[in-house]
């Protein structure tokens, strides 16, 4: 039997499919899972009640990517790899079916060479290492629109109920799918090869709405509340940048960022003269939705400050098939600058996303919780500013953790949260406080400071771009107090100390707490100095001032209550090692007189010494 040849394509478009795999799979697993990524593994593990409570209430996005998440991770397991990896699938998909069509349209060239763009796509590789439902969204719509072509040119009603399936299927994979459905039905009413089926095609657009219509009642209400606060400048230059070498998330960058944008340009415009000679109707049906889907989803999300470049990400392969067109036809040296000046653009961008932290999807939780795990306490509990799905995707540290405030700032308000800080200030030792200011929650700091003013600070610190601050609230203090009761006139009394960090190197701070008792309400305000020394008694740094950063004169104490005042003191970052002392005591602002001890002394040194590194 005769071996049938096989086209001659085959070669060309499987080394192009291969190219994408590699740059969609490359370190697909290097940058931990952001947010929404984590939310999405979080959320398809709930049980079947509570995700659709949380759908009612406001879950901007529809069902299918989470329903097959939910079935997906049991087999293939919660790594950042299992959660991206089909995402690296179906932008393959994309490639193949960008091949396919452009193969279709314009000829095997045109094909090669629109597979060839969407391979090297920062636009499209960054989303397709996202583990959540863009990828599909590309995939789905490239499908359906093939579909869609098909039928209007054979009309036959099974493939019309093949192309109505493509766009429901899209359609619960993402809401704004219906951006490219409507594109598509204009396109095909207004090229003349396809008008004739305009019937036909809204039986199936209408087929499709009213199977789609009972998820849309039931998600209304949650989505009528929709409204961001996202930036809306520069919309038609982000739309271009992303279709082209992507914006600034994508890596995109200064003039490499309008080099490329430049040259896309070019190409799409040579691309669209050329495929109106050449095959009009699939060049209507190409700049159509390429420019119809911006038009559209800006449109819809201007209103709400809710317009993201991954809104469009569907129409961006009909864009490089215009682009591809442009560079089969366009002269030979054309082609070549403009394809490299886009090239350019596009490897700049792929290396600051791959390899610059500063455009880094997420930051390193891994590095965060690596510091968590290796240092929790007895007693503590974990609170955060913001409650990022992320940070409890990869919290293993097994301490408990609260959100504070415990709801979005509008509905928690400063009562509720006070009421919150002050049962963990009595409910444990220590708080681990990981400092994320959002304007959603907390944005003007409000739990930072209360934490400050009430608890002793014993760490602050950067985890990567983390802040982590740890404090022990009151008991914790007494717990570590090192016990040194000293008279001072007026009644005051030093009941103790402790040093933190008591092994700091040159140019650290020493972090000492001071504990200190009133016999009886004093009526005047005194000022604490803290003197760090050379063992001789040479001054060399201090930190003098009203107790607790003046928040706590000493007119305010009651009668036998303790009062916690920690001192930051700034070391000199030429302090020679070897051992050093503290010398502490109290003098009257405005003479200068220091208070004596009962043992005449006006000062008293604490007993254990600084050994500086």
């Amino acid at each position: 039997m005769p071996v049938r040849a096989r086209p001659a394509f085959a070669w060309p478009a499987l080394a192009v499919l291969m190219l994408a795999a590699g740059l969609r799979g490359f370190q697909i697993g290097a940058q931990p899972l952001r947010g929404d990524e984590a939310f999405s593994v979080t959320f398809a593990q709930l049980p079947w009640p509570e995700m659709l409570r949380v759908w009612v209430a406001g879950e901007p996005h529809p069902p299918l990517h989470f329903i097959f998440l939910r079935y997906w991770l049991p087999l293939a397991g919660e790594s950042d790899l299992a959660v991206r990896w089909p995402g690296v699938l179906a932008a393959v998909v994309t490639v193949a079916l960008m091949h396919r069509l452009g193969r279709q349209w314009f000829g095997e060239r045109a094909g090669i060479l629109a597979a060839l763009l969407g391979a090297f796509s920062p636009f499209l590789i960054w989303y397709a290492q996202d583990g959540r439902m863009y990828p599909f969204m590309t995939a789905f719509t490239l499908a359906a629109l093939w579909e869609t072509w098909r039928a209007a040119h054979h009309d036959g009603l099974g493939r019309w109920a093949l192309a109505g399936g493509w766009w429901l299927l899209n359609l619960f994979n993402h809401y704004f799918s219906s951006f490219a459905l409507a594109a598509t039905l204009l396109a095909l009413a207004i090229a003349s090869g396809t008008r004739r089926t305009w019937r036909r095609a809204g039986l199936m657009a209408l087929a499709v709405s009213m199977l789609y219509l009972p998820w849309a009642i039931f998600v209304s209400g949650g989505l009528a509340g929709q409204v961001k606060n996202w930036p809306l400048n520069d919309l038609a230059w982000r739309v271009l940048a992303a279709y082209s070498v992507g914006v600034a998330e994508h890596g995109a960058q200064g003039w490499t960022a309008w080099l490329g944008a430049g040259a896309f340009v070019v190409l799409m415009l040579a691309g669209a003269r050329w495929g109106w000679r050449g095959s009009r109707d699939a060049t209507i049906w190409l700049m159509t939705v390429a420019a119809g889907v911006p038009v559209l989803c800006i449109a819809v999300t201007a209103p709400r400050s809710a317009f993201a470049e991954r809104f469009i990400l569907s129409a961006a392969p009909f864009a490089l098939m215009l682009a591809a067109i442009g560079f089969s036809v366009l002269p030979p040296r054309w082609s070549l600058l403009l394809t490299g000046a886009l090239a350019t653009g596009a490897l700049v961008s792929q290396m600051h996303a791959q390899f610059d932290p500063a455009f880094r999807k997420s930051p390193n939780w891994r590095a965060l919780m690596a510091h968590l795990q290796g240092s929790p306490r007895a007693g503590e509990v974990m609170l955060v500013n913001y409650p990022d799905p992320a940070f409890y995707h990869y919290y293993r540290a097994g301490l408990p953790v609260e959100t504070a405030p415990p709801a979005p700032w509008p509905q928690s308000g400063e009562a509720a949260t006070v009421a919150q800080l002050e049962r963990l200030r009595d409910s444990y030792a220590h708080i681990r406080f990981l400092f994320q200011p959002d304007p959603g929650y907390d944005p003007q700091g409000f739990v930072g400071a209360w934490l400050e003013d009430c608890c002793e600070k014993t760490d602050d610190r950067f985890v990567d771009v983390f802040r982590v601050q740890s404090f022990d609230t009151p008991a914790g203090s007494l717990a570590a107090r090192q016990p040194l009761r000293v008279e001072f006139e007026r009644g005051l009394q030093l009941t103790g100390y402790r040093f933190v960090n008591p092994e700091p190197r040159a140019g650290d701070s020493l972090r000492l707490t001071l504990f200190w008792e009133a016999r009886e309400p004093l009526a005047e305000a005194y000022t604490v100095f803290v003197h760090f020394v050379a063992p001789d008694g040479f001054y060399i740094a201090g930190a003098d001032g009203v107790p607790r950063n003046g928040k706590r004169p000493t007119f305010t104490w009651a009668a036998g209550e303790t009062v916690i005042d920690p001192r930051l003191i700034p070391l000199p970052t030429d302090l020679p090692p070897g051992e050093y002392f503290v010398e502490v005591g109290w003098y009257i602002p405005d003479s200068g007189q220091r208070l004596r001890t009962s043992d005449g002394a006006d000062k008293v040194r604490l007993p254990q010494a600084v050994v500086v590194n």
